[in-house]
């Protein structure tokens, strides 16, 4: 009770002392950062900016929010902001078609007080205008919006802004007006260095540009001409982006807007002669036929050049020779409209781009790749980069592309190679498919379409990753290869990463396929058919580290067929293998073994069906992987693991990826010999309890998401000396308590997510929100993720919303109303006992003597007779009845050995006939009346009968017996409830000798057993009262 008074003014005293000190937000429902001069409230559905006073916020984040209005008095609290992000609260309606139109409008003076802003993204946001903006900014953001007219005002006060990002005002889905720009609307920013004014619709080149930019994006627009005059005041620029504006439109995915005619862009001789400082240049989708040299004769520091998507013969163009300082040139999808050249041919002028590093000629569609036509390419000295992707290419002398120097990478991806010789004259003709332009604008984009200049990556671009870090590669994904054969790699004994992915290869390997590639290390056969039972496979490959067999799952879905992996053991320097996706359960080796063997992928896989109970064939799989530090056996249907599987693990191993089973339940205990483990990822699995009794454990990040957990078990925790990072989300977790956690184990955490779980926002929670506000422990999503699940009143709230004082008030209410009952009880109490003394103890005496009186004290029972035989003693049929078969049956051992009252017999002599029936009656445990027709006339059994009935109103019990001698007798009125009441107790003697036995078995039953149990409900209940 102490501990709950005190709790509200401790709460107070931990609010007011983590204002300045906690990790808890300052801010909610916002995260703050960097002593709370970072706000983030990105993505919380938030309709209005959350009312903030502070001095020291510098940096507002309001992104992707439902925000409507901004007010002049908006952010009259933060006056000192320096960056303030509000893109994406209402974007425009062709990237949100299931929501409602809509607009932010922002007051005049919203923005202009901010006197100290520099950083402005307003993008996403559907405005029609450009705001008023104060004088400090440098970076601009409106992309994203409606805004088609910039008369010239709206910059004229920004003489300081240096980044301007006006693009993505049009979209091709839909038509839209044209982009009306002022010739003075940039005149006065003399600090402008970026400008982007990409999908606008503008139909002229911008006029009185400031000399000072550097960057220019002009892309997806309608500029069907550029004269010299438009370029030569930008003396600065670098970076010249006029990609798509006289759109070539025969493979395009979305609407296309061609020049007239389907022209191309008209570049006048000397266009480019201004631009001395131009290191970037983008030209594609122009529909370009041709280029002069002369274009480029000024471009002096050009070294990056993009003409893809245009109608380039790169067999005739001779502009190469002015590229002498280009490295980086892209000819990608300059294809001959519903045709295809037989061979790729380079034109000689090639040869003069001595500086140049990397080539790209995606999509121009030939079938044969031949020294001949590329040799003024592979002349050049510095090239270390060629991409021929997707060209439909049948025919490639690889060893042909090494002979001169060895080149960093080359790319003949999704191409139709299938190394296989094709016969004179059956040369397959391969028809180049409508492709798409792929720059669309999809509904996703955020922040990331921003003009990124010369270091931009083209989609094009996209090479196969996991080999940029070697010296030499050759990705042949995605191709028509069915077999390999040796000779195949001639001459390319320096390649180090090979990628052959995705392609119909069905084969066993038996060590002679890479015999030539004796420096590979990196090799992916992933998404192929390979066979790998030979133990030889692949040991031609001595210095193979990486081995990647994903998706070869053919072979291992035949029924019936064994696999083997004894390869590994030849693979001396093996550091990763990836096996996902292959279905290896069953008809496997039973141990894979290897040395060097670091990093193990095998997810995906069906080790549930290796591991099911009764099974100890796969036990040791991977026991004898002796330096295996990385194992990843998810998503393989495992139920649970069995302890011997936990038990052979290598000690080496550091991470072990557990997760997306079934798992309901794991054997903590059997990975204690885990020495090295130190991640260990249970997510996604169906664990209900925390319980383990490790000694001691080293795992610093723990993974428990996901799960079904409900209760935290403080001694679980005990073990987890170094855990670091603990992720508990998405539980069911309800609530966690002082004992969840033991002390050093939060003194040495550094993370911790229990977001997603179903919290009870009552007072027991504030132990946990006092923990966060003290700890200095990085509580994951903790404005966002903690949510209230009950009470009702509170659901879908944030756990950190609750008010401390809501307690205090629970509290002062309890105590108010139990301290006015004791009160009130206390001086009620003693005022009536003042007044009524003597009453209240008459009354209490008269309730007790009241209650004694219905209780009656226990003798010793005084029932010497199991039954009194009342019957008329003149009826003569009556009386031979009793002596020759009644008590013969009854009192004989055979029938039961019972002791009989009879008056002729056991009565006392000298005593009165009442006084002798009232001791027969009531020392004996039943009264048996033998009725006749005549029995009431007798009068000593109208006696007995009544005194029985008498018994059953004095000691509630009902001993009567009757048993009816002549079935000719007229029943009264008793008899016949008396029957519906007590059947069991209403005997006939039947006339059939043959059921004689039955009479006296039921009657002897009768004389056994209490009377409660033979009368009926009605009566029972009364008589139990």
């Amino acid at each position: 009770m102490t501990r709950k008074l005190l709790l509200p003014l401790t709460l107070d005293l931990i609010l007011a002392a983590c204002l300045t000190f906690c990790k808890i937000p300052h801010f909610l429902p916002c995260d703050d950062f960097n002593n709370a001069s970072t706000v983030i409230c990105r993505e919380r559905q938030l309709k209005c900016v959350p009312h903030i006073v502070s001095q020291s916020v510098k940096v507002f984040d309001l992104a992707i929010n439902e925000i409507r209005l901004l007010a002049n008095s908006t952010f009259s609290g933060v006056p000192n902001l320096v960056t303030l992000n509000l893109s994406d609260n209402c974007q425009p309606s062709n990237l949100r078609p299931y929501k409602e139109i809509c607009r932010l409008i922002i007051e005049p003076h919203a923005l202009v007080s901010l006197k100290n802003l520099s950083n402005l993204d307003l993008s996403g946001n559907s405005l029609t205008t450009v705001p008023p903006l104060p004088e400090n900014i440098k970076y601009l953001n409106l992309n994203l919006n409606k805004i088609h007219v910039i008369s010239g005002w709206e910059f004229s006060r920004l003489n300081n802004v240096k980044i301007i990002h006006l693009g993505y005002n049009c979209f091709y889905s839909k038509q839209c007006e044209t982009f009306s720009l002022s010739d003075i609307a940039f005149i006065n920013t003399v600090s402008l260095e970026e400008l982007m004014l990409s999908f606008n619709n503008i139909s002229s080149f911008p006029q009185n540009l400031p000399s000072s930019i550097r960057t220019l994006d002009l892309s997806e627009n309608k500029i069907s001409k550029i004269e010299r005059e438009d370029l030569c005041n930008l003396t600065n620029l670098h970076s010249l982006d006029l990609q798509w504006n006289c759109q070539r439109c025969d493979h395009a995915l979305q609407a296309c807007y061609p020049c007239k005619n389907n022209s191309a862009l008209q570049l006048v001789p000397g266009v480019f002669d201004c631009l001395h400082n131009l290191s970037y240049l983008n030209l594609r989708g122009n529909s370009l036929h041709t280029l002069h040299s002369s274009l480029f004769g000024s471009l002096t520091n050009l070294s990056r050049l993009v003409l893809s998507d245009n109608f380039l013969n790169l067999e005739s163009e001779t502009f190469f020779s002015a590229l002498t300082k280009v490295k980086v040139l892209n000819l990608d999808f300059n294809f001959k409209p519903y045709s295809m050249y037989d061979r790729l041919v380079l034109n000689s002028n090639v040869a003069k781009m001595k500086a140049l590093e990397r080539i790209t000629i995606v999509g121009y569609f030939f079938n044969v790749l031949d020294e001949e036509g590329i040799r003024p390419l592979l002349s050049l000295p510095n090239l270390r980069d060629i991409s021929l992707r997707t060209n439909f290419i049948l025919k490639a002398n690889l060893s042909m592309l090494f002979r001169y120097k060895p080149l960093r990478l080359i790319n003949l991806s999704e191409n139709l190679i299938s190394f296989q010789e094709h016969e004179h004259g059956q040369r397959q003709v391969i028809h180049p498919p409508l492709l798409d332009r792929g720059n669309q604008v999809e509904g996703g984009w955020m922040y990331s379409h921003c003009f990124e200049g010369p270091n931009q990556v083209e989609a094009e671009e996209i090479e196969y990753q996991q080999c940029w870090q070697y010296n030499h590669s050759v990705d042949l994904s995605f191709n028509n290869i069915g077999s390999i054969f040796p000779d195949e790699f001639l001459g390319m004994d320096e390649i180090e990463c090979l990628n052959m992915s995705y392609n119909y290869i069905n084969q066993r390997l038996n060590g002679t396929q890479f015999g030539h590639l004796k420096s590979l290390r990196h090799l992916d056969l992933s998404y192929n058919r390979f066979d790998i039972y030979y133990y030889k496979a692949l040991s031609e490959l001595p210095k193979l580290r990486i081995l990647n067999m994903e998706h070869n799952e053919y072979q291992f879905m035949m029924k019936g067929v064994n696999h083997r992996f004894n390869f590994l053991g030849n693979l001396k320097s093996l550091v990763e293998l990836n096996l996902n996706h292959n279905l290896i359960g069953l008809r496997i080796t039973r141990e894979l073994k290897s040395d060097s063997l670091e990093k193990l992928l095998f997810r995906n896989n069906e080790l549930g069906s290796s591991w099911q109970y009764g099974k100890d064939n796969y036990l040791n799989i991977f026991t004898n992987l002796l330096s295996l530090k990385i194992l990843d056996i998810s998503y393989n249907q495992l139920p649970v693991i069995p302890n011997e599987v936990l038990e052979n693990l290598p000690e080496s191993l550091q991470k072990l990826n557990l997760s997306h089973n079934q798992l309901y339940s794991f054997h903590w205990n059997e990975i204690a010999h885990l020495r090295n483990l130190t991640n260990l990822d249970l997510g996604f699995n169906a664990l209900t309890k925390l319980c383990a009794y490790l000694t001691e454990s080293k795992i610093i990040y723990l993974n428990l998401t996901n799960n079904k957990i409900s209760f935290l078990d403080k001694d679980f925790f005990d073990s987890f000396s170094e855990l670091k990072q603990l992720t508990l989300s998405n539980n069911l977790i309800q609530a966690i308590h002082v004992t969840s956690f033991p002390q050093h184990f939060l003194q040495k955490l550094h993370s911790l997510n229990v977001n997603g779980n179903p919290f009870q926002c009552t007072c027991e929670a504030y132990w946990f929100i006092k923990f966060l506000m003290e700890t200095t422990v990085t509580v994951e999503h903790l404005s966002t993720g903690m949510k209230c699940d009950s009470p009702d009143s509170l659901r879908g709230r944030s756990l950190l919303s609750m008010d401390p004082q809501s307690c205090q008030e629970l509290y002062g209410h309890l105590y108010f109303i139990w301290s006015s009952i004791l009160v009130i009880s206390f001086m009620v109490i003693t005022t009536i006992w003042k007044l009524f003394s003597w009453n209240l103890w008459y009354t209490g005496h008269l309730i007790m003597a009241t209650l004694r009186s219905y209780t009656k004290l226990r003798d010793k029972p005084t029932e010497d007779f199991d039954a009194f035989i009342a019957f008329n003693t003149k009826n003569s049929a009556v009386k031979d009845w009793v002596y020759h078969e009644l008590l013969v049956q009854l009192e004989s051992s055979e029938g039961g050995a019972f002791t009989l009252c009879l008056e002729e017999r056991d009565w006392l002599a000298g005593r009165s006939s009442i006084e002798n029936l009232y001791d027969a009656i009531y020392r004996s445990k039943k009264t048996v009346f033998i009725i006749t027709r005549e029995w009431f006339n007798c009068g000593l059994l109208r006696h007995a009968f009544f005194m029985s009935n008498q018994r059953l109103l004095d000691e509630k019990k009902d001993v009567v017996v009757l048993v009816i001698l002549d079935h000719k007798m007229k029943m009264s009125q008793y008899f016949v409830t008396r029957k519906r009441l007590c059947p069991k107790s209403f005997l006939n003697w039947p006339r059939n000798p043959k059921a004689h036995s039955h009479f006296w078995h039921m009657l002897r039953k009768f004389l056994r057993q209490d009377s409660r149990h033979c009368c009926g409900s009605q009566l029972r209940k009364y008589v139990d009262k």
